[in-house]
């Protein structure tokens, strides 16, 4: 294990860069089979969740799941999956940018995985490493370089069980480009050089999957398994699980991942074909689990839930790597005299991503006052767990902010300060992650009025046509004028890398202070400076101060 990963990510360097594309062969592996049923456990979205709690059966869990079927059905028959968004989402992941998260999986014996958006979130090169780290075999037959029209990954793994052969082919949402951080998929000059089939329909997609499974079958493969990290309620329709399955045939069961839900249902394909759909949840919930049954051709699809057995070597290893990180990130950086929230404390719903929140205040106050600028942004989905009153640990600051990313300035005009509020409100009130928590600005959002916010095929901010959802925008108090500029500060993701799609300035922002500081040195800095080491007043109210009023 490589413990010196601490002291580099304790400093939280993040280097960015691209690495050109690569050819990547579709992979054919054989195992003996000892019975007639193929059993397949897959896990999504698990986001650092890698310790057994009361609400996550953790990669123990999953290890001694996993041999307790071996022992049941004979090893070569079971086979594990991952849909994706593994490495990120928690401190084990930000201060090894991911390498920690390979590691377990290789422990808990993973045999394929498909990228989702986030693992890339450390860039395009660290999620390459990190793939060719992986014991399992990553796939994704819909992601190629433009420059050289190659695949990253193999579009699919083919394992074969006795005299019968299954194709797992891995798909990755082309929201990839927003939701990950776009720069890192561009070259110098801004312009995308790779691809996840994304067009303005979803047919370029679907035509990707479909081929991927045609060759598959061409290749022998009795079954087809998608690993997919697409989504349902909060991803793009066109390019949703749902979609693709209606749109394709061939496919067998899809293990899906991306949108946090958990549930085992049914889908219909082009031919008419009822094809189980099965998604585990977030944090390791829940565990997918899919039976082929060889003699009779039929698949059962269901899910794991409540299994607290542990293995106890992952469990070992893992408690190793938390014990290094321990001691550092136990130091006390403040006090909160209020519980600061993400979540409706009424429901336990998240709102972060659809409203106002005394934490999310408090952030964008800390980007705007240390940053020393009119305004300060920060986008709700960047905002990943909630602080419990009483002392606040460097661990809670760093669970809240995982990503490091660094905090910037950057000079709008009043336009595109409006039309940065006219498309953080876009998508209200279905959940974003775009949805910016606000300082130093306020404004009204009229959710009866659609929105006319135009994207690209890429779901980058191309104009508002129409009329606005926004209004009575006001900055410091004072009415916005449009030709006016301002200054913002926010993270490089959103005001220079255009995350979450905000490319409404431009390609070359105007930089008025650089990004050096991360993001919680500059919450630390606020909180100890301006607040005194203590979060009191001005934040006691869980839904915020009133800064955007939504009708």
């Amino acid at each position: 294990m490589k413990r010196k990963l601490l002291i580099i990510a304790l400093s939280l360097t993040m280097v960015f860069s691209l690495m050109p594309g690569l050819a990547a062969a579709d992979t054919d592996t054989t195992q003996t089979a000892g019975s007639g049923q193929i059993v397949i456990l897959g896990t999504t979205d698990v986001h650092c969740s890698v310790t057994q709690s009361a609400t996550s059966m953790g990669y123990s869990g999953v290890a001694a799941y996993k041999k307790a079927m071996e022992s049941e059905y004979g090893e070569a028959n079971v086979t594990l999956i991952d849909s994706g968004d593994a490495t990120q989402g928690g401190i084990i992941g930000t201060v090894s940018k991911g390498a920690y998260l390979e590691e377990i999986m290789n422990k808990t014996g993973y045999d394929v995985l498909a990228p989702g958006n986030h693992d890339f979130d450390y860039n395009f090169a660290n999620m390459l490493k990190n793939a060719s780290n992986s014991t399992g075999t990553y796939v994704c037959c819909n992601l190629t370089s433009t420059v050289t029209g190659k695949r990253i990954f193999p579009r699919y793994r083919m394992i074969k069980y006795g005299d019968v052969k299954v194709a797992y082919v891995g798909i990755t949402t082309p929201e990839t480009f927003t939701t990950s951080t776009p720069s890192y998929f561009k070259n110098s000059k801004g312009k995308f050089i790779y691809s996840f089939a994304e067009d303005s329909t979803g047919a370029k997609l679907y035509s990707c999957v479909q081929r991927a499974v045609n060759a598959a079958r061409s290749n022998g493969a009795d079954y087809v398994v998608a690993v997919s990290h697409l989504g349902t309620s909060t991803s793009t329709a066109r390019w949703s699980a749902a979609s693709v399955i209606k749109n394709t045939t061939g496919i067998d069961v899809i293990f899906d991942g991306h949108s946090h839900e958990t549930y085992c249902d049914e889908l219909t394909n082009k031919d008419g074909k009822s094809v189980p759909r099965l998604q585990a949840g977030y944090g390791l919930s829940a565990m997918g689990k899919a039976v082929i049954d060889t003699k009779t051709g039929t698949v059962t699809a269901s899910l794991v839930k409540d299994y607290t057995i542990s293995d106890p070597e992952v469990a070992s290893y893992i408690d190793s790597i938390n014990a290094t990180l321990s001691d550092s990130l136990k130091q006390v950086v403040c006090t909160s005299k209020y519980d600061l929230t993400i979540v409706d404390p009424k429901t336990g719903e998240r709102i972060v991503r659809t409203g106002e929140t005394n934490l999310g205040d408090l952030i964008a106050d800390a980007n705007r006052v240390v940053m020393k600028a009119d305004v300060g942004i920060c986008n709700g989905g960047g905002i990943r767990a909630s602080i419990k009153a009483g002392n606040v640990t460097l661990g809670d600051v760093m669970t809240v902010m995982p990503y490091a990313n660094k905090i910037c300035v950057i000079r709008v005009t009043g336009r595109q300060l409006r039309d940065m509020l006219e498309y953080s409100a876009s998508r209200y009130p279905a959940e974003n992650g775009g949805f910016l928590q606000v300082s130093g600005v306020t404004f009204k959002i009229d959710s009866s009025v659609a929105s006319s916010v135009v994207v690209d095929d890429n779901s980058m901010f191309v104009k508002v046509a129409g009329d606005r959802r926004v209004s009575n925008v006001r900055v410091n108090g004072k009415i916005i004028y449009l030709n006016k500029t301002y200054t913002v500060a926010g993270s490089n993701y959103t005001l220079l890398n255009s995350g979450d799609g905000y490319a409404m300035f431009g390609a070359k922002p105007v930089i008025v202070t650089p990004a050096k500081l991360f993001d919680t040195t500059v919450l630390k800095k606020y909180i100890s400076g301006s607040l005194g080491g203590v979060v009191g007043k001005g934040y006691e109210d869980p839904y915020g101060s009133g800064r955007i009023i939504i009708n």
